[in-house]
Parts: C-alpha cells; sequence; structure tokens
C-alpha cells in the first residue's frame, strides 16, 4: 500500500475530459488503477497511472521505462485473449496506460482457494494462452513474466472462461535496446533455465512458464518451489516429477509433454506455441488403459499356447516345449531352425510362418498339429465399483469415491504416498484415466489415526456430500484466520468441527449444532464478540475435521483444547455407540497449511 508520503496520483487532467472517473481498481507502491468510462463511446476501462521518477532514483527509473514497455508491447497486440491497451500518455508528474477493463479474477486466485479444472477447460485454457503466446510472439514480443497473476479470466457468456493475458511489463520486444543480458527479471517459479541465469531469452522461455502454469493446472502444485537459490538449484539441475504421479486425474500421456515443456535446453523444448498447444490436444484425445499406457489394439489375431517369451537377438533361451505340439515317434523333440524375423510378415501369415520356423517343420518332414489361430477377446470392462471400495479403503486417508456407470468421482485426501496405491487400484480394476473425475488432496502431516478411525465408520453416499472449503490465500500466515464453508448433505443432523494440530493438540472450534439438510454455511468471519480463529505458533500442517450425525456424539461437552489422544479414545467409543444406534456419521477433512510469513 502507498505510504503517506507518497499520496494516489489523480486522473491525470489530460484524461480528465475523455473519461469520466468511476472508481478504484487498485494500488501500489508506484500507482493506481482507477476504472472509468470513455465518455464518447461508453466504453468501460482501467486506467493505470504511476507517477513520474526523480531523475536520480535509478531503480524507479528502471520501474517507469518497465512502465513504459508495457504500453509498447501490449499496444502493438490486438488479441481477444491478451489484455488490450488503447492509449498511454505522460505529463511532469505521471504516466498512465487506458487499457480494457477485464472483470473476473486471476487464475492465481484459483490456485490460491486450490480450485481445480476438469481435463477439457484444462485443455480449452491452454489453448487460448498458447493462441495468444503464437500471436505475441509472431509479432516479435516476448512476455517474459507470464504466470498465473498475469492471466485474467473473465466469463464468456456461455458458462465457460475466457483468457485474458496482462502485463507485458518486462516484455522483451524485438530489436529494443531495453533488454539486457546478465538482468535477471521475472518470477523465479515461472522462469526458464536460461532466464534464471540471466541470459538472452526467446520465444522458448515464454513457452516454459506455460508449461510451468499446465503443470499447476494438472497437479495443483508447481514443478519448483522455494526461494530464488532453490528454484534455481531445481530448475538447473533437477526434473520434475511427472504429474500423473502427484495427480490421479493427470492423464500419463501429459508426463512426456511435461517433460519437453520443461526441457534444460531451449532446443530440447517445443519449437512454437502452436506445437505446444498441438501436443496438449493429442495428449488429452488419446485413449488409455487401466495402467495408464495406451490401449492396445483388441482385433490383433493371437496363436493360442504360445506362452513363452521370444528369444533376444544373439541369447541362447531354452524354450519349452508348447503343450500344442506332439512329439515324434522315436520320442526326440522336433529340431528347431533359425527363426524368421516377425517384423517382415503380418497377420496370420506371420503366425503361421513362426510356428514353421520354431517347430522344424520342412521339406520331408511331418507338419505337427498346432493350435487353430483364435481372435483375441476384448478385455472386460472397468469394473467402477471394484475400485471405489479398494480406494476408499486405503490406509491413512478419508477419500470418498463414487462410482458410476461410466466413470469414477474422486474427492478428499490421503497421505501423500498412498498416491502410488491409489493409481494401482485404478489400474486393477481396470479404471483408465479418462473415466476418473474430481481430485484427492495429498498430505503430509501425524493425522493417520483419526483419518483411520473415520474411514470405516462413515457412511458413504451422505459422507460424499458434506463437503467443504478453505478461505484465503494458503498457506496461511501468521495472524490471518482460519475460514472455511461447509455444504451439509441433504439431511439434517448436528455438526461439530475439530482443529487438529500438528504438535499433539486439538481445538473444537465448532460445538454441536443442528444445520438443515442442504445448506451452505460459512465459519470463522469475524462478529462482535468474536474475533476470529487466529493463526499462531506452531506453524506447519493442521487438520480440520467435520462430522455430521443425526444425533450429537458425545454425551458431555469435550474440553475446548485436549490432547489428540484424548479425544481419539473418546471418538473411538462414542462412533461405536453411534454405530449402534443406527446413528449415521458423514465425515470430512481439509488439510491447513500454515507459516509464520508466506
Amino acid at each position: 500500500m502507498p505510504s503517506e508520503t507518497t499520496p494516489l496520483p489523480p486522473l491525470p487532467p489530460e484524461l480528465t475530459g475523455k473519461y469520466e472517473l468511476r472508481g478504484t481498481l487498485g494500488s501500489g507502491a508506484m500507482g493506481v488503477v482507477f476504472e472509468a468510462m470513455d465518455r464518447n463511446i461508453e466504453r468501460r476501462v482501467a486506467i493505470k497511472v504511476v507517477q513520474r521518477p526523480s531523475v536520480d532514483d535509478t531503480e524507479a527509473q528502471e520501474a517507469h521505462a518497465r512502465f513504459r514497455r508495457e504500453a509498447q508491447a501490449a499496444g502493438r497486440l490486438a488479441h481477444p485473449n491478451i489484455v488490450g491497451v488503447y492509449d498511454y500518455g505522460e505529463n511532469d508528474n505521471c504516466a498512465w496506460i487506458v487499457m480494457e477493463l477485464v472483470e473476473g479474477g486471476t487464475l492465481k486466485s484459483y490456485f490460491d482457494r486450490e480450485e481445480r479444472f476438469p481435463l477439457p477447460e484444462i485443455v480449452r485454457l491452454m489453448n487460448q494462452i498458447l493462441g495468444a503466446l503464437a500471436y505475441s510472439h509472431a509479432r516479435g514480443v516476448v512476455h517474459r513474466d507470464l504466470k498465473p497473476a498475469n492471466i485474467m479470466l473473465s466469463p464468456d457468456g456461455t458458462g465457460g472462461m475466457m483468457v485474458k493475458i496482462a502485463d507485458f511489463g518486462i516484455a522483451r520486444i524485438e530489436n529494443s535496446s531495453m533488454t539486457q543480458v546478465g538482468t535477471v527479471m521475472g518470477t523465479p517459479s515461472y522462469m526458464a533455465p536460461e532466464q534464471l541465469r540471466g541470459e538472452t531469452v526467446d520465444s522458448r522461455a515464454d513457452l516454459w512458464a506455460a508449461g510451468v502454469v499446465l503443470y499447476q493446472l494438472l497437479t495443483g502444485e508447481k514443478p519448483f518451489t522455494g526461494g530464488y537459490n532453490a528454484v534455481l538449484h531445481k530448475a538447473l539441475n533437477t526434473e520434475a516429477t511427472p504429474p500423473s504421479q502427484l495427480s490421479v486425474t493427470s492423464p500419463r500421456a501429459f508426463d512426456q509433454v511435461m517433460v519437453r515443456a520443461l526441457a534444460k535446453r531451449p532446443a530440447d523444448r517445443f519449437t512454437t506455441a502452436a506445437d505446444f498447444a498441438v501436443a496438449i490436444r493429442a495428449a488429452a484425445s488419446e485413449p488409455a488403459d487401466a495402467s495408464g499406457m495406451l490401449a492396445r489394439d483388441t482385433d490383433a489375431t493371437l496363436v493360442a499356447g504360445l506362452a513363452a517369451p521370444m528369444p533376444a537377438p544373439g541369447v541362447a533361451t531354452a524354450m519349452p516345449e508348447p503343450s500344442f505340439v506332439a512329439a515324434s515317434a522315436a520320442g526326440a523333440a522336433p529340431a528347431r531352425r533359425k527363426g524368421v524375423p516377425l517384423a517382415a510378415l503380418g497377420g496370420v501369415a506371420a503366425a503361421a510362418v513362426l510356428a514353421l520356423a520354431w517347430f522344424g517343420m520342412g521339406p520331408g518332414r511331418t507338419p505337427q498339429p498346432v493350435a487353430p489361430i483364435v481372435a483375441a477377446t476384448p478385455p472386460p470392462p472397468p469394473d467402477f465399483a471394484t475400485a471405489a471400495r479398494a480406494i476408499a479403503a486405503l490406509p491413512c486417508g478419508l477419500v470418498q469415491a463414487q462410482p458410476g456407470e461410466t466413470g469414477l468421482r474422486l474427492a478428499g485426501l490421503t497421505r501423500r504416498d498412498n498416491q502410488a496405491a491409489l493409481r494401482q487400484a485404478l489400474a486393477d480394476a481396470r479404471v483408465p484415466d479418462s473415466a476418473v473425475q474430481g481430485q484427492v488432496e495429498s498430505f503430509d502431516g501425524p493425522f493417520c489415526a483419526v483419518l483411520d478411525q473415520l474411514r470405516g465408520r462413515t457412511t458413504g453416499a451422505a459422507g460424499a456430500t458434506l463437503s467443504g472449503s478453505l478461505a484465503g490465500t494458503l498457506p496461511l500466515q501468521k495472524g490471518e484466520l482460519v475460514r472455511f464453508e461447509l455444504a451439509m448433505p441433504d439431511r439434517a443432523g448436528q455438526l461439530e468441527v475439530t482443529y487438529l494440530l500438528g504438535s499433539g493438540q486439538v481445538a473444537h472450534i465448532v460445538p454441536p449444532q443442528p444445520m438443515a439438510p442442504g445448506v451452505r454455511q460459512r465459519f470463522g468471519e469475524p462478529a462482535p464478540g468474536f474475533e476470529g480463529w487466529v493463526v499462531d505458533e506452531p506453524f506447519g500442517t493442521d487438520l480440520l475435521v467435520a462430522l455430521l450425525s443425526d444425533q450429537p456424539l458425545f454425551a458431555a461437552p469435550r474440553p475446548m483444547v485436549e490432547r489428540t489422544e484424548a479425544w481419539l479414545a473418546a471418538l473411538a467409543g462414542a462412533l461405536l455407540q453411534a454405530e449402534a444406534a443406527g446413528n449415521r456419521i458423514s465425515a470430512m477433512a481439509l488439510v491447513v497449511p500454515t507459516r509464520e510469513a508466506r
């Protein structure tokens, strides 16, 4: 926010005749963004106004140069997915940009709320982002600071979102003298290795940044995290974890897309934004079998009984006799001859020649009987119900898995090292990635005991509809409030919420209270006599558990704060009694990461 000695600049007098001031959209240390109306054509616009720096303030002069560069770069671009710039001007006191007013928030705000997009929407958003980059690159403009905070999302009128890329403030314009080798500019987590080293960058640095954005859309996480030095080391020396290992809903076909998008050498990345977009569309359209690999040809002809593997070239391998080969009259095994390369043959002919070559059939020899050639039977369909049961039973998790006729919907959380077991459960039930919707959040923390206790005693259908989300930017930092919203299932019940700290204590923040069916309620907002639940030490990973039951679980109120072990012991007894009495229980949990400062 501006200091008291740096007043916000007013709307410049050169603009007051043409534009009607409507309000303030935001402000910062250098200036302010106004909402205004163009009186001549009745168009709403945003006007960014900054103060002119003093001549001896080098840092401010560079910032002003970036401001001017933003106008120059965006001013030469007219694309539906790029925030339009209509005018630029300066006077003795300030400079300004008149630009398109975009309704909606940034992609970063969605990530901060841990909201996820379905795969078709991810493909659509990336197509727009890469389309805008292809357009700007063709006109010699490299953004150099592409990140979720610079990607605006506005409603497109059809229920979807339209991308608007903003802030070309550090853009590189071909033939411009404002770009200097050795100057590191940008946001570290989204900067390509050559950009982190301060080298000259080209359009492939933007494609790296777009790859980081795609990675976040697929997994909810950045591929390389930490401070500048940590990101520099990881981006230069380590490979990002394949998205499919972090998110069960990320198709494995995207793993190879990310390998190329985040290649260390620019020459190994996609050549153009259009090539990147084509690869994304292809990955999203590839069918997958239960193991995530491309589906095999189920119309292939197989030879029955040939179960032993073919020997590798140059390797002597003892081949057992197939069961369908009859012994010779003398009892000796048929002599083998050199095999015929299968690649040189096709279909039924290949199978026939293979049998002749391996079982000694030739001039002067009696043909040996072989089993008939049969067509392969199609694989059994996915077993969504079996996959749902296996996933819901995973230890140290609270996952709701709802099978349907054509897919499986997942929600909840599980310990991070359960991702492999979750994916194996899908593979064992032949469930392809494309048939899985929703998300399962991963966490690291000492909460297995409570999750295991709740997992076996929550009603599946009702538990799946008790949902909620945290408010604010995560991780929460010291002094911020823990706020959340819960949505009740289609039944009334008694709701209580407990907050578990990684230090081994629990706080019962919402005592049992009746809730009507289907309502949504916000918790944690300050009110008269209630300042809110303030984040403080110890910092780390906490857990918020919401329980909904037909009747209150505990006969007597629990202490406001108690040890986790005491609460778990009491909870185990309460759950057994509720189960015996037919008292339905639904549970959900939210991971709450906290830090001293972000």
